[in-house]
């Protein structure tokens, strides 16, 4: 018989014991939980054990106003022991590929106002899976009469361009829908959107001035648009569009990026003066993220997020206007963005809001380094990912003279950032008590040194906090030897480390699964991704298709 086991204030609790557990104690736990609903889908699994956990988990449900069941493995039978315990269910997000094995009318009722379908399109099955999916979904639709919100994900990397649609030709939303995030790539037939949306997010083949002229002249009440496109072919979107934009008044938020997959395709007809004209149109506009747009961009306060990621035009003068005109800004991304120099970071180190800088790919330089690290602005996540032009002493000039950014900064990424040694660990550890998140895959210079500061930083700085993600992909002067950092009771807080193209890797799979036994919280991440990856799909916006 399997034995489980619920750690209690460093107490053990067996399965045998289970209903000794006092239903506040468990109540106390679950209101604790971060991630509520994975937690709750997995104990439903086990109320069979106890009496005490069964009774407590449905009154949970019963009251609990939304759950996510999309990233479960589930066979039918538990899904429908969990619709059974649903009160009032509000909202419901639901992975597709269930949907054969589950009674609609069980999980959706009146009471629905927002529902989420994550679909993941194979190519073995796909024209079956499609036919049924425009079914189910006009069936879904007639039924949530209080629909607010519906997002189709589409995941692509198994199926062909030239693969099946999905026909929604003829479909309409209620009346009631202000959220819609589709991906336009796999649906057939024209979308109608209403006057009732406020959040429209798509994935678009190619974005165009159609499409965002349709949006502007149906959708008054629009507050964020998001449009991503993959192209294909060199039409593009142009001042036009851009300005058509206008028509919604109470725009705050505006995302246009461009992925560079199949062909290179600026949006080179877009300019300033597009740009110029929306921000004088829409007064309340506090969020832009352009990617691909080849022109220097102004838009007036009240924004707080700017994101130019591979602006290739935008210059230090154009930046020295924007942050002028905008004093408020929290969210810089400069990344890809190769004019920008040192000369505009005397304007960013004033902006007393500013917490989140990207300078990847820029080219700043050590100089720059000693204006960021006397500046004003309470800077918690820098990355400098491909400043080739950032050494030892700058990391030096930025974080070695007590000033603020040295205080307030948790999260640094120096990927690719090749001149940097040991040297400029040590001068982090000392200097950023704050600091929880560390990258410096492909800095080839970092060796086992920089590994054993990093671990005597929790020991000797007791008021540090300890480091939760580290990213040492491809740093070749780490050795095997830096295997034993891994073990209790070094490194106590660490959650993720990438270890791919280092020597880590060579270790064995048992020495690897005796540190899981260990730290089971610990994910140890042999594929080279990003930090903070889990298994599965990773939910993080439309930007991520």
């Amino acid at each position: 018989m399997a034995r489980y086991e619920i750690n209690v204030s460093g107490a053990s609790v067996s399965s045998g014991s289970l209903e000794k557990i006092q239903e506040n104690i468990i109540n106390e736990i679950l209101s604790k939980l971060e991630d509520e609903t994975e937690i709750l889908s997995t104990l439903c699994t086990l109320t069979c054990v106890s009496q005490t956990l069964q009774s407590t988990i449905n009154e949970h449900l019963f009251l609990s106003s939304s759950i996510d069941l999309s990233s479960f493995s589930m066979d039918s039978d538990t899904l429908n022991g969990i619709s059974r315990r649903f009160g009032k269910m509000k909202q419901i997000k639901l992975d597709c590929f269930f949907l054969d094995e589950l009674s609609i009318r069980r999980f959706l009722g009146v009471y629905v106002e927002e529902l989420i379908l994550v679909l993941s399109v194979e190519l073995s099955d796909f024209h079956k899976m499609s036919v049924d999916f425009a079914d189910k979904l006009r069936s879904f639709l007639r039924d949530c009469r209080y629909l607010e919100s519906l997002e189709i994900k589409v995941r692509m990397e198994k199926r062909s361009r030239n693969e099946s649609t999905i026909p929604c030709l003829g479909l309409k939303f209620p009346q009631t829908v202000k959220v819609l995030k589709l991906d336009m790539r796999v649906l057939h037939g024209s979308i109608a959107f209403g006057p009732t949306l406020t959040h429209i997010s798509l994935v678009l083949d190619l974005i165009t001035n159609v499409i965002v002229l349709t949006i502007a002249q149906n959708c008054p009440l629009l507050v964020e648009l998001e449009l991503i496109d993959i192209p294909t072919s060199y039409d593009e979107l142009s001042d036009i569009g851009i300005q058509s934009l206008v028509h919604c008044r109470h725009l705050s938020s505006l995302s246009i990026v461009r992925k560079w997959q199949f062909v290179y395709a600026p949006f080179a007809r877009a300019t300033q003066v597009g740009l110029i004209l929306l921000s004088k149109g829409c007064k309340g506009l506090e969020s832009v993220r352009l990617h691909g747009l080849g022109a220097q961009s102004k838009v007036q306060s009240p924004l707080v997020e700017l994101k130019l990621v591979s602006c290739t035009s935008i210059t230090c003068q154009g930046v020295h206007e924007l942050v002028t005109l905008s004093t408020s800004l929290e969210v810089i991304d400069f990344h890809g963005c190769h004019r920008i120099a040192d000369s505009c970071l005397s304007n960013i180190s004033c902006l007393t809001s500013l917490t989140s800088l990207n300078l990847g790919s820029t080219n700043v330089t050590d100089d720059g380094m000693a204006v960021l690290g006397k500046g004003k602005a309470p800077i918690s996540c820098l990355s400098l990912r491909g400043c080739k032009k950032v050494t030892d002493e700058g990391i030096t000039f930025l974080l070695g003279n007590g000033g603020k950014i040295g205080r307030t900064l948790s999260s640094l990424d120096l990927g690719d950032v090749f001149k940097i040694t040991d040297k400029a660990i040590t001068v982090i550890a000392d200097a950023c008590a704050g600091l929880v998140e560390l990258c410096v895959r492909n800095c080839f210079i970092i060796s086992d040194e920089a590994m054993k500061t990093l671990v005597l930083r929790g020991r000797h700085q007791p008021e540090s906090k300890l480091l939760r993600r580290l990213d040492i992909f491809n740093c070749p002067g780490v050795s095997e030897e830096s295997f034993e950092y891994l073990k209790k009771p070094l490194f106590r807080g660490l959650q993720w480390i990438g270890i791919k193209e280092s020597h880590l890797i060579r270790v064995g799979d048992a020495q690897l699964a005796e540190i899981h036994r260990e730290r089971p919280w610990l994910t140890i991440c042999k594929d080279g991704c990003e930090v903070g990856c889990h298994d599965g799909w990773q939910s993080h916006g439309m930007a991520d298709y």
